[in-house]
């Protein structure tokens, strides 16, 4: 297997798209926005995993008044496995709070309370996500998980990043790559998605997007010579 050089390569402000066979990890179904990639690794901000729980709740535990009730109701996202005790805020604004990392010209994350005391009042960003906690890879590591087929990416847009559709983020990033209108199809012409991706005994039923499909396999329908436009399926390799 051919693993592609990690100083080759350069996702920062990026998505990464899961495939189908992390489908039952953490990063099944999840779009990830990648905020930083170098020689030390990669980090990201997963922006499609909603938690029960809202911002007043986080306003709360800070002692942080609420000036503007609105604010108290956006959503707080899973951004990941790592640090889930920290607080990432993903947002937009030509400004700096007390430890903000620029990633582009108009999207930065910051994680300092400050950002947080303003937006309780109404003058932080006008597009944020707030998340708790990120996702990382070791040097290396990423490549070979996309090498593995675990990932599609494309460039990152401000659109689907701060869209609040979180259930239709993945399709939005597929369709901006070209999958989500080009669908493998089963042998027998049927389109499957979801756990049909990863259940070779799954029936035939018209349902459906993008999926892989285990080459030997054999449906019940007896179509075998299943398509598999984007490779054999991989598997991650990421231990947390």
């Amino acid at each position: 297997m051919t693993i592609m050089s990690h100083d080759k390569l350069d996702l920062t402000n990026h998505f990464l798209i899961a495939m189908p066979q992390l489908s039952g990890s953490y990063f099944g179904h999840t779009v990830v926005y990648m905020w930083q990639h170098g020689d030390d690794g990669a980090l990201g901000i997963v922006v499609n995993l909603p938690l029960e729980i809202k911002l007043g709740e986080i306003f709360s535990q800070l002692d942080i008044e609420i000036q503007r009730p609105e604010s108290g109701e956006e959503t707080v996202l899973s951004g990941g496995p790592v640090e889930t005790d920290k607080g990432f805020i993903l947002h937009d604004a030509d400004r700096d709070w007390q430890s903000t990392l620029k990633v582009t010209d108009d999207i930065r994350i910051t994680t300092s309370r400050d950002i947080l005391d303003d937006i309780s009042r109404g003058e932080g960003p006008e597009n944020y996500l707030v998340a708790l906690g990120c996702a990382g890879w070791s040097p290396g590591q990423l490549e070979e998980e996309i090498a593995d087929n675990a990932w599609i990416t494309c460039p990152a847009s401000k659109e689907i990043i701060f869209s609040h559709d979180f259930d239709r983020k993945p399709d939005m990033g597929r369709g901006d790559t070209g999958f989500y209108h080009e669908p493998a199809h089963h042998g027998c012409g049927t389109q499957l998605t979801g756990q049909q991706a990863t259940d070779p005994e799954y029936h035939c039923k018209n349902t459906a997007l993008l999926r892989l499909w285990h080459p030997q396999d054999r449906c019940r329908c007896g179509a075998d010579n299943h398509q598999n436009r984007l490779g054999p399926p991989g598997h991650s390799r990421r231990k947390w």
